[in-house]
């Protein structure tokens, strides 16, 4: 059974969080406190409830993928990952034309490392998205390609708290 958790990216804080509740009708997160003086306390559960809410028009959404990088951390939407792939490597994945989505047989790779964010794709779930290839000519790959998630790639940031990895 998938496990569904999320996290948010509250740019007001520039931290993310973990989400404990999501009230859609109403429109807020419930997630660990950050600074009383500028959130609506929830009303508490107990004497040491720890949890205060941030409306969802304030925060970005990250949820997890149901899937673990190489060191066993958890992988959510949002993530960057280092993808280490051997020379000449053959891979199944997706492409990107426009609006459409595509699948692609073999994509070849003559260079070693991408930086891919995980995004949820409709047709298939969760994918990397390649952002970054190092070094930059590397002869097959090109942004906007889809990979799958292995369990040997590894979370190195997230677009939100390190945006400077995409440059």
């Amino acid at each position: 059974m998938r496990t569904y958790k999320f996290r948010a990216w509250i740019p007001e804080f520039e931290t993310i969080v973990e989400v404990e509740c999501i009230e859609l009708k109403e429109g807020w997160v419930a997630h660990e406190n950050l600074r009383q003086d500028n959130m609506m306390d929830l009303e508490p559960v107990s004497q040491t409830d720890p949890y205060c809410v941030t409306k969802l028009k304030d925060c970005t959404l990250m949820q997890f993928t149901g899937l673990k990088d190489k060191n066993g951390k958890e992988i959510y939407e949002g993530d960057l990952m280092k993808v280490f792939l051997p020379e000449r490597t053959k891979v199944t994945g997706q492409e990107m034309y426009g609006d459409d989505i595509r699948d692609v047989e073999e994509i070849e790779f003559d260079k070693k490392e991408v930086l891919a964010e995980v995004r949820t794709n409709p047709k298939s779930g969760s994918r990397l998205l390649v952002r970054k290839v190092i070094p930059n000519n590397a002869k097959g790959v090109h942004l906007g390609s889809y990979l799958k998630i292995r369990s040997e790639d590894e979370i190195i940031g997230n677009i939100y708290e390190n945006p400077n990895l995409l440059n």
